[in-house]
């Protein structure tokens, strides 16, 4: 299935800006991992620039997700983790890890910094999105509700791990730099 025909459960600016990031580095050899692909649009995006690019994309994209039966690009394996963010993979194994608007589902998002650390080989990248709760309607939202935006009261259901009703973990800078300070990783930007 094509990208476009994948829906994207994230901004298509948030997207766009991950995709142009990695969109360079797809070349022969390299290794990406798309942790909590959801339905795959960005595998998709991904596997495809592969392709036009002479490579297979089973050799380039390596998605796993929660729910790996919702996943839509059919051209890869999409692997089953569990909602203890391990990572089904050997040590050093890629080349860039990337999570977007997945952090925030998890019970502990710093051990899936931990596991990231430990699959990507040396000098790799990895890219987290999560959502702005310093946003000024989420600051709002939060002074005159007690959630903020994108983050409603949370669900214990595992149906909804990857539903906004599945955030769970609210983070800020200071604390994804503090999770990513704490296992090496540099420069953080």
């Amino acid at each position: 299935m094509k990208p476009s025909a994948i829906p994207s459960a994230s901004h298509a600016k948030t997207n766009q800006v991950l995709f142009e990031t990695i969109r360079p580095l797809i070349k022969e050899g390299v290794k990406i991992l798309d942790f909590g692909a959801g339905r795959g649009h960005m595998s998709a995006k991904i596997g495809e620039e592969a392709r036009n690019r002479g490579l297979q994309p089973k050799d380039c994209i390596h998605p796993c997700e929660i729910a790996p039966e919702e996943f839509r690009y059919d051209q890869v394996e999409c692997r089953r983790i569990d909602t203890d963010s391990l990572i089904p993979y050997p040590h050093e194994h890629f080349d860039v890890v990337y999570a977007i608007e997945v952090l925030e589902h998890t019970l502990r998002p710093y051990d899936l910094l931990q596991e990231a650390s430990r699959v990507m080989k040396p000098g790799g990248l990895l890219l987290i999105s999560v959502p702005n709760l310093m946003h000024i309607l989420s600051r709002f939202g939060l002074l005159l509700r007690g959630f903020g935006t994108l983050f409603p009261p949370p669900s214990t259901l595992p149906a909804n791990a990857g539903r906004i009703c599945g955030h769970v973990m609210p983070l800020t800078y200071p604390y994804l730099h503090y999770g990513l300070a704490k296992q090496g990783f540099a420069p953080i930007t």
